[in-house]
């Protein structure tokens, strides 16, 4: 079982994700709806072994990042979520920017890059940047915001009309399915590291046992040489002995004749 907090910055993905878990049974699925620093004291709140990954989206992911010990994927967005969300803003008549953290601004501005379309986009830093980067567009003359959690809810304490970029239920799957995938290829990994080292350990014993037996083999060799030398020393002591003797029997005997 793959132990997943979801940490959601708006409801209805929360909402969505949890349906669509029911899908996965080997995850788990517990969520929160927060951003940015609410949702990093949220997740500080368990401890690291609760839970086995986060899942967010856009500059909560990066903060979680950066500041968890856990492993942390990103919930992305489409082309069509964006596209999506353009087309119901242009339906106003209005003038309208897209405000949101630069990851979600990147798809933007890949959007624009395909379709040739002329967005005011402005990258939000950190929640800090947002009273400053309203004032600049309501002086624009600028009503409608497109963007994410955070500028939609800024839009509307500043009278402005906001649309919310949603993430589809494809990607909320796409992501359970690289979740799935990223745990096979840690159980693969961590297989692939117990078979080495258990290779390893058979290696050292068996070099272990080598260098035993060849001590062994050389102890052996020299006693074996020593002995050799010894018996070859003896039997040629043995000899000498012997013509002495011979020579010294042959001086007695030789002037007896």
């Amino acid at each position: 079982m793959i132990r997943v907090l979801l940490i959601a910055p708006y409801a209805e993905m929360r909402d969505l994700a949890s349906e669509i878990a029911k899908e996965y049974p080997d995850i788990q699925l517990s969520s929160f709806v927060g951003n940015l620093d609410h949702a990093l004291d949220f997740a500080r709140t368990y401890p690291g072994q609760y839970f086995d990954v986060i899942l967010s989206r856009g500059g909560t992911t990066r903060i979680l990042a950066e500041h968890t010990c856990l492993p942390v994927i990103d919930i992305p967005l489409s082309v069509l979520d964006v596209l999506r969300t353009i087309k119901m803003a242009e339906m106003c008549q209005k003038r309208y920017a897209v405000v949101a953290h630069e990851a979600v601004c990147s798809v933007v501005r890949a959007l624009c890059a395909i379709l040739r379309m002329d967005i005011e986009i402005h990258a939000v830093p950190s929640e800090n940047t947002l009273s400053s980067i309203f004032s600049t567009l309501k002086h624009e003359g600028i009503d409608v915001i497109v963007g994410d959690a955070i500028a939609v809810e800024a839009a509307q304490q500043n009278g402005m009309q906001g649309f919310l970029i949603t993430t589809s239920s494809d990607e909320i799957r796409r992501t359970f399915d690289n979740v799935q995938q990223f745990f096979q290829n840690a159980a693969q990994m961590q297989a692939l590291n117990s078979a080495i080292r258990a290779s390893v350990e058979v290696s050292s014993d068996g070099l272990f046992a080598l260098s035993y037996v060849l001590r062994q083999l050389r102890n052996a060799a020299l006693a074996v040489l020593l002995h050799t030398a010894e018996s070859c020393f003896n039997a040629l002591l043995a000899f000498l002995t012997a013509v002495f003797i011979g020579l010294l029997l042959a001086e007695i005997l030789l002037p007896i004749r």
